[in-house]
């Protein structure tokens, strides 16, 4: 078990006893590793390099860390804005300041403390609602990284970083999405839109964000499954509309294939949904679906991938499922060519 697992196993039980919120969290040391390749630091047994003589300045350096490329994450957190998700909402911001805890206090190979960058969207993308033929036009964030309202963020930029004053306040602020977002949800579509160039609103407003050195860190709450679709209208009464079945819904391989080209590789990013693994009954006794595209998505991910149940008492294990799963990406993220 690495220490940092064993830590958040640590951070799970204190959340469970209702410890108050912490409204800042002081940086400190972490568990670092001790960067020894050989038990002893030697790398020949007597200091030697192999039988080759030393030259007029000594030995030549050692090779650097295996894993130093590892020293950047850019979180993005795409949160369901639909009616019924208000209560986990709530939960999500409740055990945050453990996750933020955790990734704050995180130490990279190189010794360092980790650069972080965390970003919220939402699952909601324009669409129109048909009933009876009325047009009802449904606005969603369309991939923007949003600021919320006074939750303090920096006026240069809509994500958070590691010496922002306030991090922990302001992620619980802007978290809380709201819950009027478009009914049918598109969690994919939207991550898409908030990495790429396929919305110029978008990409301008996310400019920055992404940056080719970094592990991406994607964690999906819903409580539905995915909806993405190029369509815009839905028919309320046509209960084919986001199963399976519906030849209008993008494949799944698209995305995995999209983030593979956004970030190089599949080693350079890594994804935690959490959602229904089946129907299931969340903690304030709304019904959650059994969301069949996301658990493919992870299945395709890889050992990059990790789902837990929304219906889960708490977040706590869900978001220490995905700090593991992280934390995995993030020492076996491949060097730069």
């Amino acid at each position: 078990m690495t220490k940092l697992v064993a830590f958040c196993a640590v951070l799970v039980a204190i959340a469970a006893c209702d410890t108050a919120e912490r409204d800042t969290l002081t940086t400190g040391a972490g568990g670092q590793p001790d960067g020894d390749t050989g038990g002893d630091g030697d790398t020949g047994g007597d200091g030697d390099t192999g039988g080759v003589p030393d030259g007029p300045d000594g030995p030549p350096p050692p090779p650097p860390p295996s894993d130093e490329a590892c020293n950047k994450m850019d979180i993005l957190f795409v949160i369901d804005d639909s009616q019924s998700m208000s209560q986990e909402q709530d939960t999500l911001t409740r055990q945050f300041p453990e996750f933020f805890f955790v990734i704050n206090e995180f130490m990279t190979e190189s010794g360092d403390l980790l650069d972080y960058r965390i970003g919220v969207t939402t699952t909601g993308k324009d669409q129109v609602q048909l009933v009876f033929d009325i047009r009802n036009e449904e606005d969603g964030a369309n991939g923007e990284l949003q600021t919320g309202d006074g939750c303090n963020m920096d006026a240069n930029r809509p994500w958070l970083e590691r010496n922002d004053p306030q991090v922990v306040n302001s992620f619980s602020c802007v978290a809380k999405v709201g819950t009027r977002g478009p009914k049918n949800e598109m969690p994919l579509w939207n991550l898409e839109l908030a990495l790429s160039g396929k919305r110029a609103e978008t990409a301008m407003r996310n400019q920055g964000f992404l940056r080719d050195d970094a592990l991406l860190a994607i964690v999906i709450l819903t409580d539905e499954d995915d909806c993405s679709q190029a369509t815009v209208e839905f028919d309320n009464f046509d209960f084919s509309t986001c199963t399976e079945n519906d030849s209008n819904l993008v494949p799944i391989e698209h995305y995995v294939d999209f983030l593979d080209g956004v970030k190089g590789e599949r080693g350079r990013w890594a994804a935690a949904v959490i959602a229904g693994p089946s129907s299931c009954t969340t903690d304030d006794g709304d019904e959650a679906a059994e969301a069949r595209r996301l658990l493919q998505f992870i299945a395709k991910t890889g050992q990059n991938g990790v789902f837990s149940s929304i219906c889960e008492p708490g977040m706590a294990g869900a978001l220490e499922d995905a700090l593991a799963t992280f934390e995995a990406a993030c020492q076996n993220f491949p060097r730069p060519e």
